[in-house]
C-alpha cells in the first residue's frame, strides 16, 4: 500500500504516501465524498499531508492511478480505535 492515514493525539487526521516504485504514482484521497486531494509523488519520495480532523472526516477512499484501492471509515469511535492500534507511530 503506498499510503497511511494517521491519527495523531491532537485528532488530525494525516496522509502519508511513499513511492518506492520506478516511476511516478497519482494517489487521489477523498474525504466524505466531497473533498478530493490529488497526489503525484515521484520514485523514491514521500508526502505528508494534513487532511483534517477526526470530528471532521468520516470516509475515506483512496484511488492509485484512477483505480480504488482502499476505503477507510470513521464513523464510530471503536473504528476510530481500532485504526489507531493499527497504524500508531512509536517515538524513541
Amino acid at each position: 500500500m503506498p499510503c497511511i492515514f494517521l491519527i495523531r493525539d491532537n485528532g488530525i487526521v494525516t496522509f502519508f504516501g511513499k513511492n518506492t516504485l520506478a516511476h511516478t504514482i497519482k494517489l487521489s484521497v477523498l474525504i466524505n465524498a466531497v473533498n478530493n486531494f490529488d497526489f503525484e509523488i515521484n520514485p523514491g519520495f514521500w508526502t505528508l499531508y494534513d487532511i483534517g480532523s477526526i470530528t471532521d472526516v468520516k470516509k475515506i477512499f483512496v484511488f492509485l492511478d484512477d483505480v480504488k484501492i482502499k476505503e477507510y471509515d470513521f464513523t464510530t469511535q471503536k473504528l476510530i480505535d481500532k485504526h489507531r492500534e493499527n497504524n500508531k507511530t512509536v517515538n524513541k
